[in-house]
């Protein structure tokens, strides 16, 4: 944000520390979480919305590599394998991660399933792929 701190490492997880890392297969950057854990509008934004509306599912979508990456309750497991086979993006599921301060962190923490999709194209869009794929994600939930 205008702030240099990156949002998706602001949350108030055990785990936050004020210079967070973000993790990619090898690669380790050290970026600001921010000086305290919500201490950014965008982060206390969402948490309030998530609190106020007692959400069970978070999908947060990224770009450029193509993986799904959920939490490893039976939910999130079983969206990201529909997520996958309806997509063809590679299922990452149960990869350790040091992403500090991360939203994902913060939802299991509470309890919330959170399946987050990197799509393949950082511009333009792959919507097609991922229309359907989250058609076939939500299907399912409404079986449950």
């Amino acid at each position: 944000n205008c702030n240099n701190v990156d949002l998706n490492r602001n949350f108030n997880t055990k785990d936050w520390i004020s210079h967070g890392i973000w993790e990619f297969g090898d690669q380790k950057i050290t970026i600001s979480g921010g000086k305290n854990p919500l201490s950014e509008p965008e982060t206390r934004a969402l948490v309030n919305f998530i609190d106020k509306n007692n959400i069970k599912i978070v999908f947060d979508f990224h770009n450029r590599v193509g993986t799904v990456l959920a939490t490893g309750d039976k939910l999130g497991k079983e969206i990201a394998k529909i997520y996958c086979k309806s997509s063809g993006y590679k299922d990452i599921t149960g990869t350790e991660w040091q992403n500090t301060g991360w939203i994902k962190n913060y939802l299991e923490e509470k309890d919330i399933t959170y399946v987050e999709i990197e799509t393949l194209k950082r511009w333009g869009s792959d919507w097609e792929r991922n229309k359907e794929a989250l058609i076939k994600s939500l299907e399912y939930i409404k079986t449950i």
